[in-house]
């Protein structure tokens, strides 16, 4: 092989070598680009955690259900209120500004405070509103201990214990359930006795075990 044939050849030869190292080390930082990328994204997840975003999105979705449940109820009282005055006999209706201010309280929610005295590991909802006539009570925790009993769980302000009418079975408009988030099953009963005490029957599977319900019944 001549001396020029011998120079093009090793030419081709470091030209080939050249790209398959370009190739390798191209390989190589894509490699550890994505390690990068991975610890990054790790690091950005553990933040969000830690930085409590995840558990306030989730607060914050929950209020939301909570305000358009409220919003449903009221809204209901409202239209139940309102056709109880009209009787459904007129398109237009005239009333005074004291009948409108006093209709305008029947359907206000007033948020009201009431008792809890059953352990609790996480409270996620402790809730109550007066509309009307009614007081809506909504309770969402995780058990503390467990229970097999009618246990006596709270109390309500002694001016909004419910009426005592022999009509109303055992004085309260309606019994609820209790419901197991974990399970979406019924945990127990939930009601308020006629001297306001707050009562659950047969509830809590475990202590970890996050439990909701509400409640509503006729307090005058």
């Amino acid at each position: 092989m001549k001396n020029g044939e011998l120079k093009i050849a090793n030419d081709k030869l470091t030209h080939t070598m050249n790209i398959g190292n370009k190739r390798g080390i191209t390989l190589v930082a894509l490699v550890i680009t994505i390690i990068i990328l991975l610890i990054l994204a790790g690091v950005a997840i553990t933040t969000l955690t830690q930085t409590g975003l995840f558990e306030n999105a989730k607060q914050a979705k929950q209020k939301s259900k909570n305000a358009q449940e409220l919003e449903n109820v009221t809204l209901a009282n409202y239209e139940n209120k309102i056709d109880s005055t009209v009787n459904g006999s007129r398109d237009t209706v005239t009333i005074s500004k004291e009948e409108y201010q006093e209709l305008k309280e029947e359907i206000t929610p007033k948020e009201i405070d009431f008792q809890l005295t059953i352990p609790y590991t996480k409270l996620y909802r402790k809730e109550a509103y007066v509309i009307g006539s009614e007081v809506h009570i909504y309770i969402n925790m995780n058990c503390s201990i467990n229970n097999d009993n009618e246990t006596i769980i709270g109390k309500v302000p002694e001016q909004y214990k419910p009426i005592k009418d022999e009509n109303i079975l055992t004085n309260f408009v309606n019994a609820v359930y209790l419901y197991s988030n974990n399970m979406r099953s019924r945990v127990g009963v939930i009601w308020v006795d006629d001297i306001g005490n707050i009562v659950i029957g047969n509830w809590c599977g475990s202590a970890m075990e996050q439990v909701g319900g509400s409640l509503t019944y006729r307090y005058k």
